[in-house]
């Protein structure tokens, strides 16, 4: 904590460039169209912070100091080495870097990564097949979590997204063979996702999609890290004008809420004029009838509660819908003015129904008789 506070004004002094600072690893950055324009740039702030260490008599390790290009494969092709130095010493330019844990490659395919991840995973799970004899269960868990889980979960955020199909069986392969491990089962016995079922884990892939989400989320509603925060933005904004592909779906969005609102009304009509009862339930989602709007802009509503009245039939319904504040408001509503979104005809009697299709068969054997008899 004191060399951190000790350490807070470095970014002051770079002109052009960033920085990150975490703990005694410094990592100044800065980001341009070619090589020649960022080497001439970090070359004059790392001037700079040649001098500030100078007057707070610190002590820079030179040889531990590593530059690295990142950009397009065909640009880093053609660039121009970075020329850097310190204390009349050249750093050594890398086309692969070690970065808090993470190796970082010239191109950003984080292969090297994954290369390395599936060497030190392979190690311990090696030691694993060694000691399993001797380990219980839940022991050999434990230490699986600790050895190989918590690799493949540190910063996937970063390098999971990116990685491509190949590798990232790679690492499935991987976690099922530690999970068949744990399980004492042999390669056939169980498929992958009975062994997952029974450990309660996730693939590799789902481990990426959870943690990205739970990092997008904690920005969204915490605004932290703020770095993050400020590059996220609302659909909405991204820009004004429509897309084409957005266009027709909004188009055909309008076409089919109509006509499918519509045909539900008409089918409902239908259906009430042979039952002669209302099919309506607690619970149901309903299109409330409006005058003074036009029927495929009828408000959505559930229904809460159902009145009987004196007769004992049902007339009046109590429905949820949302306000005008937006908050969700109770209303009373005839049910004939309610149109549910879905349709029953339970109260249609069996014998009524056996009736009309033996009234619908006689008719089509009629109709063929008379064709018949004009030809």
């Amino acid at each position: 904590m004191l060399f951190s506070l000790f350490i807070n004004d470095l970014p002051s002094v770079l002109d052009t460039a960033s920085i990150t600072l975490y703990a005694d690893d410094s990592t100044p950055y800065h980001v341009a169209e070619n090589a020649n324009l960022i080497s001439e740039n970090l070359h004059n702030d790392l001037l700079n912070v040649e001098e500030w260490i100078r007057k707070n008599r610190l002590v820079l390790n030179v040889e531990k100091t590593k530059s690295i290009l990142i950009g397009g494969r065909q640009r880093i092709k053609v660039a121009q080495p970075l020329n850097l130095s310190m204390k009349n010493k050249s750093i050594t330019q890398y086309s692969c870097v070690k970065l808090l844990g993470v190796q970082m490659d010239e191109a950003l395919s984080w292969k090297p990564h994954c290369d390395g991840l599936l060497k030190d995973c392979s190690k311990a799970l090696g030691l694993l097949y060694r000691f399993s004899k001797y380990i219980p269960k839940t022991a050999l868990r434990s230490i699986a979590d600790a050895l190989i889980l918590s690799k493949l979960n540190y910063c996937c955020t970063v390098w999971g997204s990116a990685l491509n199909r190949n590798s990232l069986d790679f690492l499935q392969i991987l976690q099922n063979k530690v999970a068949r491990l744990i399980v004492g089962c042999k390669i056939h016995e169980k498929s992958r996702k009975e062994l997952h079922n029974e450990l309660n884990w996730l693939t590799v892939r789902q481990r990426i999609y959870m943690r990205t989400a739970m990092i997008i989320h904690r920005t969204l509603y915490s605004k932290e890290p703020f770095t993050i925060f400020m590059q996220l933005h609302p659909l909405i904004i991204t820009h004004e004008h429509e897309t084409r592909f957005a266009s027709k779906c909004k188009v055909s969005g309008k076409i089919w809420h109509k006509e499918y609102f519509l045909s539900l009304r008409e089918q409902h009509r239908g259906s009430l004029s042979v039952t002669k009862e209302i099919s309506i339930n607690i619970g149901d989602v309903v299109s409330v009838h409006d005058e003074n709007r036009s029927q495929a802009k009828w408000r959505l509503a559930r229904v809460h509660e159902l009145i009987r009245s004196t007769d004992g039939k049902i007339r009046t319904a109590v429905i949820k819908i949302a306000g005008d504040n937006k908050k969700p408001t109770y209303i009373r509503r005839p049910v004939q003015k309610l149109f549910p979104l879905e349709l029953r005809n339970e109260h249609t009697p069996k014998h009524e129904k056996e009736d009309r299709r033996s009234r619908r068969k006689a008719a089509i054997l009629g109709e063929i008789k008379r064709r018949c008899v004009d030809k």
